[in-house]
């Protein structure tokens, strides 16, 4: 979550470039590289937090509905600061920034869960 709150400023200012090569650069380094890293290991970090009879339908809803909550709103809250900055890109930015930094604290922070099953 950190290589990804550090890179969202400089792919934004390589799309504003208008480059197809620096654009391709920069998609493919946040999405193949940067979320990657981080997605990738979200299975074991959710697995290891809970006992099995927990995990298994419990984190698997949390799952999937949080990929809704965020695959939904995101887009429109991002459309709302693109258009609150005039057609510029850096307020959003600063969202994606704001939650990269609220990630990384909560991933810093998680504890396993001490439940008597």
């Amino acid at each position: 979550m950190i290589a990804y709150t550090v890179s969202v400023y400089p792919v934004f200012v390589l799309f504003g470039t208008a480059s197809l090569l620096w654009f391709t650069v920069g998609l493919v380094v946040v999405f193949g590289v940067v979320h990657a890293l981080f997605y990738g290991a979200q299975g074991t970090l959710f697995a290891s937090l809970y006992p099995t009879p927990v995990r298994y339908t419990g984190l698997s809803v949390v799952y999937q509905f949080s990929g809704i909550y965020a695959s939904g709103l995101t887009p429109l809250i991002l459309t709302a600061l693109i258009g609150a900055g005039h057609g510029t890109p850096w307020i959003a930015a600063g969202y994606l920034v704001a939650t990269g930094l609220i990630s990384v604290v909560a991933t810093k922070l998680i504890r396993p869960a001490d439940l008597h099953l």
